[in-house]
């Protein structure tokens, strides 16, 4: 042991770090094999688990014309617009970005005074206060913002987009929905 020792001491730094390197690579590669990986230059195995599915909601494009079903963790508000079959306009919005104030700004507009329409619900959720609009997003399949929702007075889904969308295209969508009877 005391000559390997004395051989280790007559090395150069340069030759310690080398070869400290080279022990940490025989060491991984050790690890690897012994954990099911190649190890190798070809396909490896993943030592990390496979994920494995759960009962979940995970948002997903809802396609238009599909019914929107409440529970529990949905907001009163929609629950009870649904069931007295109005119309419903919901916009999630993340604040300070400029395509999201815009179309923050677009829907409380059209839910002003001056123009709002009778029967027609306009909501408009911050992503930032989840507590607030519960699952709606994962209901409606909402994925990213600014997104805006129209949920015909059938209860399914009349137009959905994500991104930017100004006050009169969100206002044909709504007068095609009022003259469909959805």
């Amino acid at each position: 042991m005391s000559a390997l020792r004395e051989r280790f001491n007559a090395l150069s730094g340069r030759q310690k770090i080398i070869g400290g390197a080279v022990t940490l690579l025989v060491l991984v590669l050790v690890f690897r094999m012994m954990s099911g990986g190649s190890g190798g230059s070809g396909s490896t195995t993943s030592a990390i688990p496979t994920p494995v599915p759960t009962g979940i909601h995970v948002a997903s494009t809802t396609p238009v014309g599909a019914r929107v079903q409440t529970d529990s963790l949905t907001p009163a508000a929609v629950t009870a617009a649904l069931r007295n079959q109005e119309i419903v306009v919901v916009a999630f919005v993340m604040r300070g970005q400029a395509d999201d104030d815009a179309v923050a700004s677009a829907v409380a507009g059209l839910a002003s005074p001056q123009q709002s329409i009778a029967g027609v619900k306009y909501l408009v959720y911050d992503v930032a206060a989840a507590a607030k609009y519960g699952d709606l997003a994962t209901i409606l399949g909402v994925t990213g913002t600014p997104s805006v929702v129209i949920i015909g007075s059938d209860g399914r889904i009349a137009n959905a987009w994500t991104g930017f969308v100004d006050a009169t295209v969100i206002q044909a969508a709504l007068s095609q929905a009022i003259s469909s009877g959805g």
